[in-house]
């Protein structure tokens, strides 16, 4: 294989053979499971900023379908970030228990 297809294997991550860094790892991962990154990123900001429990609602769907493409991805031997994804779900989860506790607290 000439040097430059070896290259270019290498960035579309199709070697195993060689040791991965983390942050080429996380550069994969992202590349491969965008809305698991989006996902734990809504749900970050959600714990600070929560109006209307939207950031935690979206937070939650986009980690979901990040679980579920994790999994596709896990099949094909690529970079998957399902805990990227499952953290971003958990939190968001927890987010929205957060949300529902202040408005609890307001009413009352």
């Amino acid at each position: 294989m000439p040097r430059s297809e070896n290259f270019r294997a290498a960035a579309d991550g199709l070697t195993t053979s060689a040791k991965i860094t983390p942050r080429e790892k996380d550069r994969q991962v992202r590349k491969n499971n965008l809305l698991g990154w989006i996902g734990c990123l809504l749900a970050t900001l959600s714990l600070f900023f929560n109006p209307v429990a939207v950031l935690s609602i979206l937070a939650i769907i986009f980690s979901s379908i990040g679980v579920a493409k994790a999994s596709d991805l896990d099949d094909k031997g690529k970079a998957s970030g399902r805990g990227t994804s499952l953290t971003g779900l958990i939190i968001g989860i927890v987010g929205l228990i957060c949300f529902a506790w202040k408005m609890t607290q307001l009413v009352a």
